[in-house]
């Protein structure tokens, strides 16, 4: 069993794909392979989250496979905020910090006037 207690673990994408009709009952088979639960050992050491792609699927009572899926999931530490997605370009976050420059820089100009305005009637 994965150590993952202290983290939340989420679907992150997920293709579905209809291979064959299911023209019966069907039943889920899913497998997490070793390699894959000893990557996510090594990621949640190493870096402290993980981000693992697995298959599983929907077959017939004989074994034929009628759905693919392909999961991606996060493992994340437990109160962990997603960042926007997708993260912003420099250039955008460039562009956002000369504007909030400019407003600051348009805010503590008009402070000033006004605490000059207010000397000035009071020198009167």
């Amino acid at each position: 069993a994965l150590p993952i207690s202290g983290y939340s673990t989420w679907t992150r994408s997920m293709t579905v794909e209809f291979v064959a009709g299911g023209t019966g009952d069907l039943y889920f088979h899913f497998d997490f392979p070793p390699e894959i639960e000893e990557q996510v050992r090594r990621d949640l050491e190493a870096k402290g989250y993980s981000t693992p792609s697995f298959e599983c699927g929907y077959y017939l009572k004989d074994g034929t496979l009628t759905t693919k899926i392909t999961n991606v999931v996060a493992i994340r530490p437990k109160g962990y905020i997603k960042a926007s997605s997708p993260p912003a370009s420099d250039e955008f976050k460039a562009s956002r910090l000369v504007k909030l420059e400019e407003t600051l820089k348009e805010q503590l100009e008009k402070e000033q006037e006004q605490e000059q305005e207010k000397e000035q009637e009071k020198a009167k």
